[in-house]
Order: C-alpha cells, then sequence, then structure tokens
C-alpha cells in the first residue's frame, strides 16, 4: 500500500495518498478483503487532488492581475493569511477547479474528478499567464 484508507462506523471507506485511481481502487478493495467485507458498490471518484510545477517569470501581483481580467475566474490573494492565490475557475458549465498557486510555481488542483478536467484546468491556467 502506498497510501492510507479510512475506515469509518458507516461503513464507507475513503481512500488518500495514492498515485492513481487504479491504485486507490486496489487499495479499498484490499482493505475489504482484510474486513472481511464485500464492497457493496463500485468505489466513486468524489476529489481527485494533484500537484504540479509551473514555470513563469510574472511575480503574484502581475499574475493576479491578468487572471482577474477574465470575469469567470475568482481570485483570492492574502499573503498575510496564506501564501497562495486561491483561483477558482470554470472548467466547463457545470464544474470549477480550485487551484492554489503559489509564488514559486508549485500548485495544487482540486476539486475535480477526472484527469482530463485537472488536465485542461492547469493548461487553461498556464495559457493565461502566457499571455
Amino acid at each position: 500500500m502506498q497510501g492510507k484508507v479510512s475506515i469509518f462506523w458507516s461503513g464507507k471507506l475513503i481512500s488518500v495518498g495514492t498515485k492513481s485511481i487504479e491504485k486507490a481502487e486496489q487499495e479499498l478493495r484490499l482493505t475489504a478483503e482484510a474486513l472481511n467485507a464485500r464492497l457493496k458498490v463500485e468505489p466513486k471518484i468524489k476529489n481527485i487532488i494533484a500537484t504540479t510545477t509551473i514555470k513563469t517569470e510574472k511575480d503574484m501581483d502581475q499574475i493576479i492581475s491578468e487572471l482577474t481580467k477574465d470575469e469567470n475566474i475568482h481570485v483570492i490573494y492574502e499573503p498575510e493569511q496564506f501564501p497562495a492565490a486561491i483561483i477558482k475557475m470554470p472548467i466547463n458549465q457545470t464544474t470549477k477547479a480550485t487551484i492554489l498557486l503559489f509564488s514559486n510555481g508549485k500548485l495544487v488542483c482540486t476539486g475535480l474528478t477526472k484527469t482530463e478536467q485537472i488536465e485542461k484546468a492547469i493548461e487553461t491556467l498556464k495559457s493565461k499567464l502566457e499571455t
């Protein structure tokens, strides 16, 4: 196992810390087997958290200024309270990504359930920073 499975009294199992969806599902099944239980439903992905680093020559104030030009993107940046910009941006009509962008270029993307959505969110952010 590379992640962690939390077990709740309700019978719910939650896998965190794995590197892939397949590994998370495998760990859930192994945990259920160890408990001599059968999974009653297929595992559902509720949230994927992804991290990466982007390269930009711009400082955070420039980044915030450029992102706030887009009325569909909501940005909160209060470095005295939290060291990252919190960026909420739409991926499609019904889905929004939340991205934490740190001044060193590291970012954390959360709030999505498909790897394709994560890739789109990161590419969208990169393209906005390249202009």
